[in-house]
Order: structure tokens, then C-alpha cells, then sequence
């Protein structure tokens, strides 16, 4: 009786209920659960792993000096940071998910054969161990829950910061300045924590004595059925859907629409100012068009691949109910984990300070890294080792200053054209403005670049 009361002080501890009937013994499972799913939980784990490795190459990358302390860099960085604790939490997840279904398994298996013979103190200490053990695996779901929503809005957070560097006036007060970043990051966090607090505590666990099993009550006679009901309904279907796909999906979506529309909008008014200049300058050498700024397609291509990784999932969401709903589960699983892995090859590919700095990190160690980074940039990284490459995000360190310089000139030329006899001085003054302005694109071309 001493060891019923000591597994009932330690279960008052964690929340679970004792059974001292024959009934639950129905409840033991000769089977493995998932037994037939091996291969898709070896998948989870190879992935998990691979990302764990992948983004913490990634942090590495962005702590490097090549990379500028800005807001960009920040953000990518966090994200990573991010990216790896999901990572890390899915992979121990998945293993102790693994090493505890085998204990079941086999304690249950003895207890059902009638050959579990050992001291009862022994006994009380091992089912004391499954109540550790059911603990730790609430714990680490809980982590990867709140770490996945908190990736989620990071995605969000490089959207918003995009849209703010396209899309406001360059004179505004901008809110991601570097030092509010990793603060910002913070507050993602702890607010997906809080939320995702109650996954810890929303499955009633019973102990039943004497065969130590644990389990979660399934009939719908079980009086706590109606509460869990409500409780799936309000939070899990509604709540959690709301703010685990559907906003982060929707910021994303619209934020990136805006920004999009805005460098569709710069691309026709520069290829209009250049072909109103062009008679005017006429042999003049002209300079040649640079490709967009690395910063708006790693961006995009962020938002774009978020998109479609995340649609899997928000489509479980909706059919869940629905018996295909295992199947596309594990579909939208696997989606939700490779999206931690594109997010690499999305770096590598958009962006070439990245890709710079991956080959001077690890170019000793892949001689396939030429392949990746241009012939050019490695040249010039090795006549100039220590260059700063300014980050993607520098649109925003553009002189103010020089802005309101044109700005000033402008006014000043449509002055000028007024009056007549001004006529050729005024026409130097838009070939002039048209220049430093021209001396502005090519600055923040370079910034990104």
C-alpha cells in the first residue's frame, strides 16, 4: 500500500490520476504504436538532423564580420537561432518518442504474460520513471510547438522589415533598427510560449496499478471528454490554427504583395527616366543596368518558399476531421520540416554575401564551392580578404541628406525652367539632377550588393 501512496504523491505532482481496477489492463497494448510508421519517423529524424546542421551553419555564416551589424543580418540570424532550437527540439522529440514506445512496449508485454516478477520497491521506482518520462515528452512537445509558431512570425518579422525598407519614404523613422531586433525575436518567442503553454497540459495521463502502465483515455464515456472537446474546439481548431498558420501565412502574403508591387513600380519608373534622359545625353557613355539588390529576392524568395511550405499544413488543418487526414498530416509534417531546409538553399542561392562568406568559411572544406560563388567575388575576396560587404538591408543607410540635396536641385531647376532666358541652364540642370540621382541608385545598389 506504501508504494500506492508514494505513486500518488508523485502523480499529484504531474498532473496524473492512479487506476487501481482490472479495466485499465484493457488499455495495454501488445503492439507498438506506429509500428508500421518506421519509416516515416526515420524520415522526421533525418531531417531534423539535417536542419539542426544546416542552420547552424547558417548562424555561423551571420556572425560573421563580412556580414554588417544590421537589421537584416539580425533578423537572419535570429531566424536561424530560431530554426535551430525547433530543430533540436524535433530531433530529441522524436528520439525519446522512440525509447519510451519501446519501454511501453516491453513492460506491458511482461505485465500481459504474467512474468513481471520483481520487488515492489523496484517495481515503484520504475513506474515513478514513466511518470519522469511521460513528463519530458509533454515538455519537449510543448517546445516544439511554441519554437515552430515562433519560426513562423520571424518569417513574418523579415516580411514586414522588407516592406518597411521598400515600400516607406527613405525619410521615416524606421522601427527594426539593429539594437530592437534581438528584442523583437525575444517577443516572439515568449508570447509563443505562453500560448502554446496549455499543449503541455491538455492530454489526462492515468497510471494503472499494479502494471504501471500510462495512457490516455480515449472513450467517450470519460467524464473529462466534454471539457476536451470544447478545449479542441476553441483552441486547437480556432486559436491555435488562427495563429500558427493562417496569420503568419496571410502577413506574409499581403506584406509581400506590397513589396512586390512596389519594385515593379521603381522598375517602370527608372526604365521611363531613362528613356526620357537618354536624347539628352546623347553620346554620353551610359552606365550599365545592375540586376535588383540581392536583399528583395532573399526576402521574397523566403516569403514565397514559407508560402508554399506552410499551404500543406493549413489545408490539415481544415480536413482534419476527415479520415485522409492521416495521410496529409504526415504530408504537411514533412512540408513544415523541409521548410527549415530550403531556407538554406534559398540563402545560397539569392544572395551573394552568403554565398562569400560560405566560401571563406567552408571553401577549404567543399571544393565544390566554386561552383556555387561566382569566379569574380572569390577573386576579389582574395585580393581583398578583409573587405566589408555591406548587408542586404542597407537600402536604409542611404543619405538622407543627399535625398533632400535632389530634392532641393529639383525645385531649384523647375524654378529656372520658368524663365525663358534660363532655358539652356535649365536643361543642364535636369541632365545634372538626372545624374545624381542616377548616383543614388548606383549607391544603394552597392549597399545591397
Amino acid at each position: 500500500m506504501s508504494e500506492s501512496v508514494d505513486l500518488k504523491n508523485a502523480s499529484i505532482l504531474f498532473f496524473l490520476r492512479i487506476v487501481n481496477n482490472t479495466k485499465c489492463r484493457e488499455k495495454l497494448t501488445t503492439n507498438k504504436p506506429y509500428e508500421d510508421d518506421n519509416t516515416f519517423f526515420i524520415f522526421l529524424l533525418v531531417i531534423a538532423g539535417l536542419n539542426l546542421v544546416l542552420n547552424g551553419l547558417c548562424v555561423q555564416i551571420f556572425r560573421h564580420p563580412l556580414w554588417k551589424n544590421s537589421a537584416m543580418s539580425s533578423l537572419l540570424k535570429g531566424l536561424s537561432l530560431i530554426e535551430v532550437f525547433f530543430g533540436l527540439s524535433t530531433l530529441l522529440h522524436i528520439v525519446y518518442y522512440f525509447i519510451d514506445i519501446t519501454i511501453i512496449f516491453d513492460l506491458n508485454k511482461q505485465v500481459l504474460d504474467g512474468i513481471k516478477e520483481m520487488p515492489s520497491e523496484i517495481y515503484t521506482e520504475a513506474v515513478k520513471g514513466r511518470m519522469y518520462s511521460t513528463v519530458v515528452q509533454c515538455f519537449l512537445q510543448w517546445q516544439m510547438a511554441f519554437w515552430q509558431i515562433s519560426r513562423n512570425w520571424s518569417v513574418v518579422l523579415m516580411a514586414a522589415y522588407r516592406y518597411d525598407v521598400v515600400c516607406r519614404p527613405l525619410n521615416h523613422v524606421t522601427l527594426f533598427q539593429q539594437h530592437r531586433v534581438k528584442y523583437m525575436h525575444l517577443l516572439v518567442i515568449l508570447l509563443s510560449s505562453i500560448f502554446t503553454l496549455p499543449r503541455a497540459f491538455e492530454r489526462n495521463y492515468y497510471i494503472c496499478w499494479p502494471a504501471g502502465n500510462i495512457y490516455e483515455p480515449g472513450s467517450k464515456e470519460d467524464d473529462s471528454m466534454k471539457l476536451k472537446s470544447l478545449y479542441h474546439l476553441c483552441y486547437n481548431a480556432i486559436a491555435y490554427f488562427l495563429v500558427q498558420i493562417l496569420g503568419p501565412v496571410f502577413c506574409v502574403s499581403v506584406l509581400s504583395f506590397f513589396v512586390i508591387r512596389a519594385i515593379a513600380k521603381r522598375r517602370h519608373f527608372h526604365k521611363n527616366r531613362k528613356q526620357q534622359t537618354l536624347p539628352m545625353r546623347g553620346n554620353a557613355p551610359q552606365k550599365p543596368e545592375k540586376l535588383r539588390p540581392g536583399g528583395d529576392k532573399l526576402v521574397l524568395a523566403l516569403c514565397f518558399t514559407f508560402f508554399l511550405m506552410e499551404m500543406p499544413s493549413f489545408f490539415s488543418k481544415i480536413i482534419q476531421s476527415l479520415d485522409d487526414y492521416n495521410v496529409f498530416g504526415k504530408f504537411a509534417n514533412v512540408m513544415i520540416y523541409f521548410d527549415s531546409t530550403m531556407n538554406v538553399i534559398v540563402y545560397m542561392l539569392s544572395n551573394p554575401t552568403f554565398r562569400i562568406v560560405f566560401m571563406k568559411i567552408y571553401g577549404p572544406y567543399f571544393k565544390w564551392c566554386k561552383c556555387i560563388c561566382g569566379e569574380e567575388q572569390l577573386v576579389e575576396l582574395e585580393q581583398d580578404p578583409d573587405k566589408e560587404c555591406k548587408a542586404v538591408d542597407t537600402i536604409t543607410r542611404i543619405d538622407v541628406a543627399m535625398e533632400g540635396k535632389v530634392l532641393k536641385h529639383r525645385n531649384e531647376m523647375r524654378r529656372k525652367s520658368r524663365d525663358p532666358s534660363r532655358e539652356n541652364d535649365a536643361s543642364q540642370d535636369i541632365i545634372n539632377s538626372h545624374k545624381q540621382v542616377d548616383d543614388i541608385d548606383q549607391f544603394a545598389n552597392n549597399i545591397h550588393e
